[in-house]
């Protein structure tokens, strides 16, 4: 098992790994076997060895301050280890209970949120979305006329939506615009590409994080709470993920820990320790490796019948579900002959971070 640690355009790392072992191992051993097995994915020709490195060896490569990795093993928690600092020139060490961002793997937690809502009988997944959004409906069109765009769709990210990837964030002085403000593309929105529906829906695939802004207000209109308050009372409480938070400057509050975010050179943020994205259900919460671990563990029982904390196995499975190529509800699949892992990976300005869970070979 390979996995490749280049950020794209951030330096604080966050990672949360399902490793799986067909042997009994020490704890020390089984750690020393993921800190030294850093690899590239790409082709290896026949006979050649794939080369593979420390992790402290990649994080210095790719000047990377700071990074926490959590592993889960046999449905529990096995390890968690953090490294580096929270700043370049620092002193301050990244801890296991330091925040990172974790930007789109927080689409995954706002998926279960949805599905926790078709569990109340409060939307079907094939129901058009516009039935029950209040505070703001999709503009119909002629693509929508005979297939209107569905909680699925939206999930999938095969609504027919044209945004494309991710958000532009907000700086510590700006004024923060609320999600029906950024749909509608109206002051202090920055200006990004509007909410219309430019493919048929369910015919292509095409990455949307204004589908989940609009996810974000329909798990509002239907539960008649915040979308954060939804999310803690729903999700984060009963998993016990008492360090993941959706507040928009976290380290106010007393005693918490931060990673800054950073730029692909190693250098921190001009003007500011990182940006703030009021998007979400999209854009993701701070948390740690340690949270998400139990974030896929909850995903894990729940699609074995094991508890149903978060949704009932039916549901989890339909989750774990090709909806569209490779793209699940909420979440990426990966296998060959059947679905045997999930994975969400979370790029915000300044922050790297990656979930891989395994579906089927976990125990």
């Amino acid at each position: 098992m390979s996995f490749r640690l280049k950020p794209l355009f951030s330096l604080s790392i966050l990672l949360c790994l399902f490793v799986s072992f067909s042997w009994a191992q020490e704890k020390q051993v089984k750690r020393e076997t993921v800190e030294n097995g850093f690899a590239l994915q790409v082709t290896i020709p026949s006979g050649q060895e794939r080369v593979k490195e420390n992790i402290l060896k990649r994080l210095e490569k790719y000047k990377i301050p700071g990074a926490s990795v959590a592993v889960v093993h046999n449905g529990k928690l096995d390890w968690s280890k953090s490294y580096g600092v929270t700043q370049i020139g620092s002193t301050d060490s990244v801890t296991t209970q330091t925040l990172f961002q974790c930007a789109s793997i927080g689409k995954m937690i706002t998926a279960i949120a949805a599905l926790q809502l078709v569990d109340d009988g409060l939307i079907d997944l094939d129901e058009p979305v516009n039935n029950k959004l209040k505070q703001w409906k999709i503009p119909e069109n002629e693509k929508t006329a005979t297939k209107p765009v569905t909680l699925r769709h939206l999930l999938s990210h095969s609504a027919g939506l044209t945004d494309d990837y991710g958000f532009l964030g907000y700086g510590p002085k700006d004024e923060i615009p609320s999600p029906v403000q950024i749909l509608n593309e109206t002051s202090p929105a920055k200006k990004t590409k509007s909410m219309k529906i430019q493919y048929e829906p369910g015919t292509i695939e095409r990455y949307s994080g204004g589908g989940y802004l609009i996810i974000q207000l329909l798990i509002e209109d239907l539960s008649i709470m915040s979308f954060e308050e939804y999310v803690l009372h729903h999700i984060l409480s009963p998993l016990k993920m008492n360090q993941t938070t959706y507040a928009p400057k976290p380290e106010i509050k007393k005693n918490v820990s931060i990673a800054l975010g950073h730029n692909g050179n190693g250098k921190p943020l001009k003007n500011k320790k990182y940006n703030i994205y009021p998007e979400h259900a999209a854009a993701g919460p701070w948390t740690t490796a340690e949270d998400l671990a139990k974030f896929i563990i909850g995903i894990q029982n729940a699609y074995h019948g094991k508890d149903s904390t978060l949704a009932t196995p039916s549901l989890v499975k339909e989750m774990l579900i090709p909806q569209i190529n490779t793209r699940g509800i909420g979440a990426n699949l990966r296998g060959v002959e059947r679905v045997e892992a999930f994975w969400h990976s979370g790029q915000n300005l300044g922050y790297t971070s990656l979930l891989y869970g395994l579906s089927n070979r976990w125990d």
